[in-house]
């Protein structure tokens, strides 16, 4: 875990610069939002600590990623694929330390709109909504091979809160499908006609251009479907998928090998998951 972009702003000067960027209705719209999500979460895990501890996993905390303590940390760790979901760069040495690679998270059409709030970039510049799961190495952290890109379903994008759940929803499949990918070496094409790009934090004169050309933050609807706990179908399509099928559907199935010290006749067979410890 290491702190957010936004984490330079803490408590009023936080509330304050979401007012001066985003307004008061949509400050207030997504602050009903984090309320609602705090009661709704009142009696399952509240902390990243206590959800580490009920799952068996280690939890820590630094300051930055770049640091020498989490440096320690990955190394320690003997992991052989890091998953990154901070908008922050590591450092190339860094990301030479898994043994199979390094998968980053954009919530955007790779290349376009890396950094920060990608949804609100996307709309002011007219560029696909969707998510995209890359690979990233020392050699060039910007230019690795795409493991994962589905588009945004047109329900998804009429608001950025709309838009934000439909891709946490979708990121743990997501990730297992990079996964896979990952580890067979296959990836999938860019799409065609796109330019990268980089943004950071918007200011206020970027959020009223951003609302000039259409774009939209937050709904009554989608608050409204929230406070009903029916958050699900405010971004997905009404229809249930058939039997056996997942919210994310695999591009292709790719069966999770792993190369392992066995004899040849066990060499690459399927290792399944270890199973939850209990407790």
């Amino acid at each position: 875990m290491v702190p957010s972009a936004v984490s330079k702003y803490q408590g009023v000067r936080r509330a304050a610069w979401y007012l001066h960027t985003f307004g008061v209705g949509h400050t207030f719209g997504l602050g009903i939002f984090s309320l609602y999500e705090r009661k709704r979460r009142a009696g399952e895990s509240k902390t990243w600590e206590e959800m580490a501890q009920e799952h068996g996993l280690v939890l820590g905390r630094f300051t930055a990623p770049e640091g020498e303590e989490f440096d320690a940390f990955l190394r320690s760790s003997h992991c052989d694929v890091l998953h990154v979901l901070a908008s922050d760069e590591l450092r190339p040495e860094m990301l030479n330390i898994p043994r199979t690679g390094v998968i980053a998270q954009h919530s955007s059409m790779l290349p376009s709109c890396r950094g920060l709030f990608p949804f609100f970039w996307a709309r002011m510049n007219g560029e696909p909504l969707g998510q995209s799961l890359q690979q990233i190495g020392a050699q060039d952290p910007l230019a690795g091979p795409l493991l994962a890109q589905p588009t945004a379903h047109p329900q998804a994008t009429r608001s950025m809160l709309a838009f934000q759940l439909w891709a946490a929803k979708r990121y743990p499949e997501m990730a297992l499908d990079a996964t896979h990918r990952l580890l067979a070496r296959r990836s999938i094409p860019e799409p065609a006609g796109v330019g990268a790009s980089h943004h950071g934090l918007p200011t206020r004169r970027d959020r009223i251009e951003f609302e000039a050309r259409g774009g939209c933050l937050s709904t009554w609807r989608d608050l409204r479907m929230t406070l009903a706990r029916h958050a699900e179908s405010a971004t997905l399509p009404v229809a249930k998928p058939a039997p056996g099928k997942t919210a994310y559907q695999f591009p292709e199935v790719l069966p999770l090998r792993i190369k392992t010290d066995l004899p040849p006749q066990q060499a690459g067979r399927v290792i399944p998951m270890r199973s939850r410890p209990s407790r």
